[in-house]
Order: C-alpha cells, then structure tokens, then sequence
C-alpha cells in the first residue's frame, strides 16, 4: 500500500494533480495497481511527500483495527503535530477504502477489521486516555478460564457430583483444585489468592460469604476422602482425551516432610531425602502411566519400606481382567516376594537391579537411544539357570559414565587430602595429635566421604603418651574394579518377547516419574 501522486489532464482545460493510496496486485507474472481510494486536493500541504510511507502505514494500521500505545508516540511538539495529521487523514480514508474494497475483491494481505465509528448518526466515539484510568480490585482471569476449559474437557464438576459432594463443595473443590495449578501454595495462601488476586471465585459461582476458609479446609478434605474414585475417573477420561495406551506402568517411592507438629497419623520422624531430619515426614506413592499421566497416589507412613508397598499399590489399580500393563519400577522395590507375586497376577515386569557389573569383553548385541537421544550400548546377558525365564540387559551410557567416574574421582581425592592434612597435623604445632580425637576425627570423615570411604583401609598407629604417630590409609584391591562399572546399569525383565532396544527405552521412561516428584516437591 503506497500513496501516489498523478498528473492529469483533459481536452479544453488546465493540466491537474490527483492523489492516490494504490495497492500492488500480481497477476501471474504481471504486476498490476489497484487503485483504493482518492485523497482530497492539497495533501501535499498536509502531509510532506517524504511522510507519505507513513501516512500508507497509518491507512494500513486503522484498517487493520491497530492503535499505536501511548509510549510508542513521540513527544516533541513538531512530530506531534505530524501523527495528529497522519491520524486525521487515516480516519478520513479508512471509510472510503472499505467502501472500494466491498465494490470489488482485494487481498491487502491482512484481515480488514469492522468499522470502529458509531452505528447511530450523532454517536461519538468514547475516547480515554490510559494515563488517567486507575484500576482497582484486579483480579487474574486468563489461566483460569483456560483451566476452566480444561476442566470442562474431563468432566471434573461431573467428577465431584458423582461422589455425592453438595453443589457448594463441587464448586469449591473446583476452586481448590485449579488453584493449586496456577498458584501451588498452603492451604492458608490458596484461600487468600483466591480472595484477593484471582477471578476464580466469580467464573465459578462462588458468592463472596460462601468463600471462607475453613469451608475450602472442609473441601480439600472432601477431596481427600474421594480420591480413588476422582483419580479412576480423571484416568479414564485422559486415556479417552489422549488416546492413551494403559500397557505400562510406573512405580516408585518418595518422601516429604512436614513443619511443625506431626498431625498427620502417617508422618514419623527418621532419616529424609532433603535432610531435615527434625521434621516428620511422610512417603509418597505414585503410579503413572507411559506418557507421564498419574494413574494413582498414595500417602504412606514416613518410614514404610518400599519393596512392600507394591502389591498394595497394584491391587487399588482394580485392573480389568483383559487389562495386563508391565510394572516398571528401581531396584529398591525389587524383591523376591514381589516378582513371585506379580508372575503370579499374570503381570511382566522390568526393573533395574541393585547391584552393577562390568561391561562384557565383547562389542555390544544393540545401540539403543533414548528419547533425549542419548546412545547406549545393550548387551544381553545369560538367564540364570533354573530360575523363571527372564531377559538380563547390562547397559552402558557413554554420557553417564564420565559423570558418574568424575563424581567418585573428586570424592576419592578430597578423602584422601583430609587424610593426608590430618597426617601432616600430627608434626605440626597446634594441630590434633591426640589418639582418641585422631580416630574420632577419621570417623567423621569416613561419614562425610561415604560414598567412596568404604573403599579404603584406615588406621591410627598410636605413639608415646597417648598420642597418634601416622595416619595410614589404602585403597582395597577389589574396588579397582567397581571403576569399569561407572554409567552401568542391570536390567531384568520377565518380557522376553520383547527387543533390547524397547527393554530399554520402556526402562528409561522411569525418570518421568522422578521429574513428577520434582515437580510437587519445588511447588
């Protein structure tokens, strides 16, 4: 779009000029103009030709239904002065291009917008200037009409009604649940985002005296009491969504802890992953399907073993008698009662073994990738003899081992060092030399440095009058070997049907479900 200038001239009568907002149409391999609406004589005393591409532009923006912003406008008086004329003559022809245009068919290569100007004659426009409006009570609306949409596409208010919950609880369980999804916080937070700062309470019907918080309390709890119904359904409805394929499971164990006093029954004070061992904790259980979708949770007690919650977890699945999915799960679940019992469901099952071992002395049977494609080299190893016909995979991950040697390495030298200065403090003034605080001080380290300090033979040689005369330590021969089997891994399965490389891409999906516990632990 370009405005034009035309000299024209008839029989009889003085020579003119006109001026023209033109749009170039290709036709095949011809280019031809178009002509879209006239200006009024003397626009060059209006607009200076060389602000003529600019005058197009604003033509093109009040078509196309754009505005400039307040920012984007300059300041200084004289450029002023020029966008209010460019923004007179846009407003002037504007109407008269959309007139041409409904004449006749012509691709501006954008969508023409309505008319914005009043349908009445007399009307005017209503004008506001955003510096001037204040805003108060805002609330977030956009996420949570998207929720909303999502939440109609599960069927999730059906969901609450079909567990007998009264209308007041669907909707406010309705609110519980959605706002942990876009503002994961306590219980005492959530009631005060959905009070002050979310529009969540008005698209769901809720009236502000039915917005209290201990009926939200007595909602979340109302879920709480229903969640093997909620989670069955949900399930169902995502496998119907998505298409999903419930032939593979995944199972594993975490734990949390919890501030202040252990009201829950479950929670119990013992050793927890994030080291706050002051606090009770609890541990999560969590069932997901192959594309990451969570089939089914539960809340054990904090120091449950993990191996024996399995069975419990697989039978609250109620599986259907033509549903078999394979049970993958880590080696800290893998016990002989649980493969006995699983075989006995007529389940399969993979898992990872606790122990590793060197790579064989041979090339590998299979290079498989994973879904971050990463490649790694299968071997398949021979079934034990007498026992269940099972496949045995020895993986090796090129990307895993530097990772895993150079972790080790760093651990070993910084054990050997404080060994080392604890030595050379034994001749040194001021320094620990006493026997007893020598060997309560390689106690220490070996309980800092455990991860490799079982791999070493430390002794105190005593000396004269109750002091330490050397610090002797040795690596033991056999850990030289656990070097080869740095980024290993051992793979059962009672899938034998099964190719290596889908053996092992199915086993490394297990850390989905380590992502999943990330996730709820950071939020």
């Amino acid at each position: 779009m370009f405005v034009r200038r035309v000299e024209t001239r008839a029989k009889g009568a003085a020579s003119g000029v006109s001026y023209r907002l033109c749009h170039s149409v290709r036709e095949g391999a011809k280019v031809r103009q178009v002509i879209l609406a006239h200006f009024p004589a003397g626009l060059e005393e209006r607009v200076p030709r060389t602000h003529w591409p600019r005058l197009a532009a604003a033509i093109r923006e009040r078509l196309a239904g754009q505005t400039r912003l307040p920012a984007d406008l300059p300041t200084e008086p004289a450029a002023r002065a020029l966008e209010d004329r460019l923004a007179d003559e846009a407003e002037l022809m504007a109407p008269r291009v959309r007139q041409r245009l409904q004449a006749r068919e012509v691709d501006l290569g954008f969508r023409v917008a309505d008319d914005p100007r009043p349908a009445h004659p007399g009307e005017r426009p209503l004008s506001l200037l955003p510096s001037t409006l204040r805003h108060t009570d805002v609330r977030e609306a956009g996420a949570a009409r998207l929720l909303l949409h999502l939440a109609a596409d599960l069927r999730l208010r059906e969901a609450l009604e079909a567990c007998g919950l009264r209308p007041r609880y669907v909707r406010l369980g309705l609110a519980q649940i959605l706002a942990r999804a876009l503002h994961p916080a306590s219980e005492r937070e959530t009631y005060r985002w959905l009070r002050d700062d979310s529009a969540l309470p008005e698209l769901l019907g809720c009236p502000p005296s039915e917005l209290t918080r201990d009926a939200l309390y007595r909602a979340a709890d109302a879920l709480w009491r229903h969640r093997t119904p909620l989670e069955r359904t949900l399930f169902s409805r995502e496998r119907h969504l998505f298409d999903l394929e419930a032939r593979v499971v995944f199972y594993d164990l975490t734990n949390t802890f919890h501030t202040g006093h252990p009201h829950h029954r479950d929670a119990a004070y013992g050793r927890s992953q994030q080291k706050r061992h002051d606090c009770p904790w609890v541990t999560l259980g969590l069932l997901l399907d192959r594309e990451g979708f969570p089939r089914r949770s539960e809340v054990l007690p904090g120091q449950v073993g993990e191996a024996p919650t399995l069975r419990q977890a697989i039978e609250r699945l109620a599986l259907g008698a033509d549903e078999r999915p394979t049970v993958i799960f880590d080696g800290g679940i893998v016990s002989a009662e649980n493969l006995r019992w699983l075989r006995a469901q007529g389940l399969h099952w993979i898992t990872v073994e606790r122990q590793r071992q060197p790579t064989p002395e041979r090339e590998p049977d299979t290079l498989a990738r994973t879904a971050q494609q990463r490649e790694l080299k299968v071997w398949r190893l021979a079934a034990e003899p007498g026992g269940e016909p099972e496949a045995r995979l020895c993986v090796w991950s090129p990307a895993r081992h530097p990772d895993e040697e150079a972790l080790v390495a760093r651990k070993r030298q910084q054990f050997e060092a404080a060994l080392a200065a604890l030595h050379t403090g034994l001749t040194t003034p001021g320094r620990l030399k006493a026997h007893e605080r020598v060997l309560r001080k390689v106690g220490r380290l070996q309980e800092v440095y455990k991860l490799v300090a079982h791999q070493y033979t430390v002794s105190v040689e005593a000396g004269e009058r109750g002091r330490a005369r050397a610090v002797r330590w040795e690596r033991n021969a056999r850990f030289a070997e656990r070097d080869r089997i740095q980024g290993t891994s051992l793979l059962r399965t009672s899938q034998t049907d099964w190719d290596d490389e889908r053996i092992v891409r199915e086993s490394c999906r297990l850390a989905d479900i380590e992502a999943t516990f990330r996730a709820c632990k950071d939020e």
